[in-house]
């Protein structure tokens, strides 16, 4: 029960509150400061019922009511105490709650399910969804805390508290312009594409569920949830679809109870743009009944949202309004609402991307729907009435229609198209099909129950996909090579490979020669073998997927420029720089002849390869040059932060390394650094290899105890996900010898530096093209000798060191005369070398 204190206070909070809504809206703060004068608690009791009225309509809309908020005040869940109700309705509610365990003072939202609606099958689903949404990071969608079960069998789940107007109203309040509108909604886009990166649909995205903070920060809201009750309620299925969607942001594809995919949130971000821009939305349910607005969704075309504002008021600032969306964004937005979810925008990324060439003044990417088109979907509401109509616009068009090889070509692409979006659909329905599976066997085999996660769900798949597909060759090869990308994605590289690897069976086998997984199955291959550190079958693998997609691949497309960029990469690791340079130098030409003057993610990449090629090569000004504009280049580009910076960016910090500018080198680490941990969490191999490349700077700023910490890290992910001769191994002993050197642990230094040495050496990459690795390890290696006072061990490792270090980067630099002071110190050679990395 809650005190008489916080009953007492709850109802002058209700007072004040009711009272300010017969204020004017840009006096109400005002207003509220004085009613509340100077009682801090009571303020910001009234603030945060300000806050719930604003969003009431969000996770589950219903009643808002003082009975049911003095009702919650008192109870706890946990550590935490509810405060208020946020809002309530026929599938649970929302709480405002806080922690007051002592440990620190937190807001938070806390969601709760009616238990009288969940079965055994809906809780295992919720749970195992919750554990999947927690690793869901991303600063424009609010985060999940924690979670748990009541004492009563209820589950729950803890989010971040989000104080703030839904978009619509943070758009009318503020009166914002066109731009800063847009700029808003690709905020939201950012949130939506991160988690469908993630494999997550939204399903239920509109304003409700989307808040501005008071900084200008859309936040997205309840991921997920609407889909797991969606899902759970196998009893009363049709009535758990009408709750969990909300009608008049639904895709067409919800209403008809289709397989659901990302394509339904690029609908529904359709319907929030529209909105945004006229001000209504595209369809007016109100009054109707299911049927009918079902209907209205699925068939009707909506008007542009210029014709919108126009029918809403003919005045000037109307008038200048339609001007403004005529043309492109009315192109945008009906692109992103078309029926048909194949032709919707690919991803939310190009939607976003698509309203950025908009704002830059570029040409966008979006069509309008073509006059046969227009005409096919009036005939299909019309079919009979306009037969008659028919046969005088064929005998108007007959003069002028050369031959009949277009109607066969266009017969021939249609049927193309409803075989592509029958392959779709098979790929969606089997997914699906995975993910909200009510069976408890696939989870009981790997002995998770709801603690699954989506690696462990994507290896069910796999293993369902050889027993079920098996018949349908072309779906099986895609669902193959779907996973093997996720997992690659996921750091899991054995798993990975051995997807890719049967997949490139699968299309070398069964399927035809110019199907396009004959090359993207291969380049995928590639890839997992490179991430494996197994350079010449990956080799092998990218160059037979750039032979086979010259061939078949679209030169305009861009798969064939990220072949080539991979292999030049590739290329690179074993130091074949020229012809790295050859391949990369093809990539960005490639992308280029797509893109025109524009640029793109690829080509920003690329040219900050290019720059990693020339430092290897010794041009360190041409190396600086490019990194800056690979670098400039990414900061122009729409959407969030681009994990692919980080390459320019621990490139360009070896760079200032080298140049002995410590300080630039750090900053460079640390925003690497940051942007791995935000991208890919703390348990990725990337993240382990962002934490060896900041290891140099980080002693040079003496930051021993940090470093540490993060290569204890670093080695324990290697540990977990790569082979023990993986050449990220060798990267890892030398950052470990690095830190030990600069503690005068020269013993465990030279240790770490031999495991190194055998380690590069039984990869057999250097050779007669020895690398900045090679050379490093042998300096470090006759450091740690010289101040164990073996100087004769010392000088021949310090010198063949610095003739590499010549070799690549000139006499000049500071790496160069490091190593030869270090020679100095060694004195005149007493003796031959005795090799390091057996010498005892």
């Amino acid at each position: 029960m809650a005190s008489g204190a916080a009953t007492q206070l709850a109802r002058r909070a209700l007072d004040v509150f009711e009272r300010s809504l017969d204020v004017a809206t840009v006096e109400r703060p005002a207003w509220v400061l004085a009613a509340c004068a100077d009682d801090a608690a009571l303020l910001e009791a009234v603030r945060k019922l300000q806050h719930a009225d604003g969003h009431v309509d969000g996770f589950l809309a219903g009643e808002f009511s003082g009975r049911s908020l003095l009702a919650a005040m008192g109870n706890r869940i946990g550590p935490y105490r509810l405060d208020w109700l946020i809002a309530e309705g026929g599938m649970g509610a929302v709480y405002l709650a806080h922690r007051d365990d002592g440990a620190y003072r937190q807001d938070v939202a806390i969601k709760l399910i009616r238990p009288l609606l969940l079965d055994a099958d809906l809780i295992r689903r919720f749970e195992s969804e919750r554990q999947i949404l927690a690793q869901l990071k991303h600063p424009n969608i609010a985060q999940m805390i924690d979670g748990g079960t009541t004492p009563d069998g209820t589950p729950f789940v803890v989010m971040e508290y989000i104080e703030g107007m839904t978009i619509t109203d943070y758009c009318t309040r503020l009166h914002l312009g066109l731009r800063a509108r847009l700029d808003l909604f690709r905020g939201v886009c950012a949130a939506v594409q991160a988690a469908h990166r993630n494999l997550i649909v939204h399903r239920d995205l509109k304003p409700g569920n989307i808040l501005v903070t008071a900084d200008g920060i859309p936040k997205l809201l309840d991921f997920g949830i609407a889909k797991i009750l969606q899902a759970g309620d196998r009893v009363e299925a049709a009535q758990a679809t009408a709750l969990a969607l909300t009608p008049e942001y639904a895709s067409p594809e919800q209403f008809q109870k289709l397989g659901v995919t990302t394509s339904s949130d690029v609908y529904s971000l359709g319907v929030l743009l529209y909105e945004l821009l006229s001000g209504v939305r595209p369809y007016a349910l109100e009054n109707l009944t299911p049927m009918q607005a079902e209907r209205l969704i699925c068939r009707e075309v909506p008007d542009p949202p210029s014709a919108a504002v126009l029918q809403r008021s003919s005045s000037s600032e109307s008038r200048k309004t339609g001007r403004a969306l005529r043309g492109d964004l009315d192109t945008i937005t009906l692109m992103a609402l078309r029926k048909e979810p194949e032709r919707r925008y690919g991803s939310v990324q190009e939607l976003s991307d698509d309203l950025h060439r908009y704002l830059r003044g570029l040409p966008i990417n979006a069509r309008r729907d073509s006059m046969l088109y227009r005409l096919g979907r009036f005939g299909s509401r019309y079919r009979w009435g306009l037969a008659a109509a028919c046969l005088l616009l064929v005998s108007m068009l007959a003069g002028i229609t050369a031959t009949s090889w277009q109607a066969r070509r266009a017969q021939a692409q249609a049927a193309r198209a409803e075989t592509e979006q029958a392959k779709a659909e098979n790929l969606s329905a089997f997914f699906e099909n995975i993910l909200m599976s009510p069976s408890t066997q696939w989870l009981s085999k790997i002995g998770k129950g709801p603690q699954v996660t989506m690696a462990e769900v994507l290896e069910i798949a796999s293993q369902r996909a050889d027993a079920e597909l098996a018949s349908q060759p072309e779906t099986h090869a895609e669902v193959l090579d779907t996973i093997g990308q996720s997992l690659q994605g996921m750091g899991l590289y054995d798993q990975a490979r051995d997807n890719a690897a049967r997949a490139v069976a699968i299309a070398d086998a069964k399927l035809p020669s110019t199907h396009h997984l004959r090359a993207d199955a291969y380049y995928h291959l590639a890839q997992a073998h490179h991430l494996k550190g197994e350079f010449a079958p990956a080799e092998q693998a990218y160059r037979h997927a750039i032979a086979v997609g010259a061939e078949i691949l679209p030169a305009r497309g861009e798969t064939l420029a990220l072949m080539h960029n991979d292999l030049s990469v590739l290329l690179g690791t074993t130091a074949r720089f020229a012809e790295a340079e050859i391949e990369q130098t093809e990539a960005i030409r490639l992308q280029r002849l797509r893109m025109g003057s524009e640029i793109n993610p690829p080509i920003a990449i690329g040219t900050g390869n290019l720059g990693a090629l020339r430092m290897y090569q010794g041009d360190l000004e041409g190396a600086l040059s490019a990194f800056d504009e690979a670098l400039g280049m990414f900061a122009t580009l729409p959407g969030e932060t681009y994990v692919e910076s980080t390459f320019a960016l621990l490139n360009r910090s070896i760079l200032h390394s080298i140049r002995g500018k410590f300080e630039e080198a750090g900053r460079d680490a640390d925003k690497a650094l940051e942007i791995g941990r935000e991208r890919y969490g703390e348990e990725h191999p990337f993240y382990a290899l962002l934490i060896l490349r900041g290891v140099e700077s980080g002693i040079a700023l003496d930051r021993m105890a940090q470093l540490d910490q993060q290569l204890a890290a670093a080695r324990r992910i290697f540990e977990q996900r790569l082979d023990p001769m993986h050449p990220y191994q060798a990267r890892l002993r030398l950052a470990a010898a690095s830190l030990h050197l600069a503690k005068a642990e020269y013993a465990d230094a030279r240790d770490a530096l031999r495991e190194a040495l055998r380690i590069l050496e039984a990869q057999a990459l250097f050779g007669a093209h020895p690398d900045r690795i090679h050379a490093r390890v042998l300096a470090e290696m006759g450091k740690a000798e010289l101040r164990l006072g073996h100087h004769d061990v010392a000088r021949p490792l310090l010198e063949k060191s610095l003739e590499l270090e010549q070799a690549l980067f000139g006499p000049d630099v500071d790496e160069s005369r490091r190593v030869q002071e270090l020679l100095q110190q060694a004195g005149p050679s007493d003796g031959a070398m005795v090799p390091a990395s057996t010498r005892e």
